[in-house]
């Protein structure tokens, strides 16, 4: 398995002062809002989960999408992530949610998570 975690970063700062890495993967300036995504995973799915995250996390780049950080609490079956975006995020999901690479994507595979916590956060410090 691969790995989705952030490659080198180049030395220019993109908008918002946050670094880009080669593949929309950013590190957190803490300038922009973020998102933080926790999913309480079906137990029976969640090294599919992770095999299935690597190819979420190019598709939502494309809907520029960029993952910040992400963690797994194997012993709670829980992941959680962040990404950022440069629109509002109900604007940034309502756009990716309907695309048809979002529908390609998901076809065919079950349901990674049992219940999704989602929340527009601040950093703070």
């Amino acid at each position: 398995m691969g790995s989705f975690y952030p490659k080198p970063l180049r030395r220019a700062a993109g908008p918002g002062g946050v670094r880009r890495a080669g593949d929309g993967r950013s590190i957190y300036s803490g300038r922009m809002p973020l998102q933080l995504r926790r999913y309480e995973l079906d137990p029976a799915h969640v090294d599919q989960w992770l095999s299935f995250f690597e190819k979420l996390i190019p598709v939502r780049a494309t809907f520029g999408f960029r993952l910040i950080s992400a963690y797994l609490d194997r012993l709670n079956n829980e992941f959680t992530w962040i990404v950022e975006h440069d629109r509002p995020f109900a604007e940034a999901e309502a756009v990716y949610n309907a695309s048809a690479e979002r529908a390609a994507l998901f076809a065919g595979q079950p349901r990674f998570a049992l219940l999704l916590h989602v929340s527009d956060v601040t950093a703070v410090g």
